[in-house]
């Protein structure tokens, strides 16, 4: 996943991501990458979001083994970027 595509979709509509990538990958298979770890309130991308978002869109389709700060984000992104790591449930 790439943090400027889930970023782009309208929060309206990220359910609908979190469900294709169930479909689309095999019984736990990994959906790994960075979110961003910040609301930028606004009406167009990029959208932002926050943990507690991301737990309660991801949670029924995914185990969530890691969604904690980016350690090694580039310097002016730092501090607001999360690494996932998530398993399909079977």
């Amino acid at each position: 996943m790439s943090r400027r595509f889930f970023c782009a979709i309208n929060p309206s509509r990220r359910d609908e991501y979190v469900q294709q990538m169930a479909a689309l990958l095999k019984p736990n298979g990994k959906l790994i990458g960075l979110l961003f770890d910040k609301d930028f309130g606004r009406e167009e991308p990029p959208f932002g979001g926050t943990i507690a978002e991301y737990q309660r869109r991801f949670e029924q389709r995914f185990d969530i083994e890691i969604m904690e700060p980016s350690y090694n984000s580039h310097p002016a992104r730092q501090g607001s970027e999360l690494f996932i790591k998530m398993r399909v449930k079977a």
